[in-house]
């Protein structure tokens, strides 16, 4: 059903999952970032069973909200253009969300400022 969009976003609780996994990537990136100037091989494996973790929280826990969006504004959509453009949306907000945790550790490293 066709409401407003932000509604809908909500209602396919999207911004659950989003704050969960922003959450989840700034505990990943501080791993990352511990493992790299520490060398310790705890936080080594703390990064990567929190990254892999956080690729399947985001691959898995957001289908979903996925098919339910793309139900209302893909599938649904006369208009084959919008219909590919929000469906190009979707798929990148998935894959940021994936890449979030490097962008971070690449901008610490960079900057050398500490964003938390």
């Amino acid at each position: 059903m066709k409401q407003p969009f932000f509604k809908n976003v909500y209602d396919s609780k999207l911004v659950d999952i989003w704050f969960n996994s922003v959450r989840n990537s700034l505990w990943t990136s501080a791993g990352i970032l511990v493992a790299t100037s520490t060398g310790n091989i705890i936080a080594w494996a703390f990064t990567a069973i929190s990254y892999v973790l956080l690729a399947t929280h985001v691959a898995h826990g957001t289908r979903e909200p996925y098919e339910y969006l793309k139900t209302i504004y893909v599938y649904s959509n006369p208009n084959r253009f919008l219909s590919m453009l929000f469906d190009f949306i979707l798929f990148n907000l998935r894959a940021v969300l994936m890449f979030i945790p490097i962008a971070i550790f690449w901008w610490t490293q960079m900057t050398g400022v500490v964003p938390f």
